[in-house]
């Protein structure tokens, strides 16, 4: 969008759920674009291993891994607004995934918590999840619907 297109990077949002949420903090750092919104993002790859094999220590993982998706290293520098959504139930990667990365990402942050696993979102909370984007876009490019669902 912004090579090909000449879109300004001021008015691009950055979505990415799941592994997605890693690319997507990935080219937020390489980029200057509006905000982030990730949905069911992880801190790292180790850290969700670990979460998943306990008995695999997080250090081994961190040593055989190509790449890590170090999500929380990469959320201390990212200084644009993001939306972190997150089921309370998500059994793949767990709500304290989300915690962490709110916690430490250096710009403004809003955490919405929804009442659903890792994949049922819109089934489960859609009034959450919809009503948390279009408060987040709407903070973003104001009334200007044009640029928003």
């Amino acid at each position: 969008l912004i090579v090909t297109r000449g879109v300004p990077a001021s008015r691009v949002v950055l979505y990415g759920y799941s592994l997605g949420g890693a690319v997507a903090t990935e080219l937020a750092t390489q980029t200057s674009p509006a905000g982030l919104i990730t949905e069911g993002a992880f801190s790292s790859a180790p850290a969700w291993v670990h979460n998943h094999y306990p008995w695999q220590p997080e250090d081994l993982a961190r040593l055989v891994m190509q790449n890590r998706f170090e999500n929380l290293e990469k959320a201390r520098s990212l200084t644009i607004p993001w939306l972190l959504l997150h089921g309370r139930h998500d059994s793949i990667t767990p709500f304290s995934h989300a915690e962490a990365l709110a916690e430490t990402t250096a710009g403004s942050r809003y955490l919405v918590p929804l009442e659903c696993g890792h994949e049922d979102a819109v089934e489960v909370d859609k009034d959450r999840l919809e009503g948390a984007l279009r408060e987040f876009l709407g903070n973003l490019f104001g009334s200007d619907r044009a640029t928003w669902p």
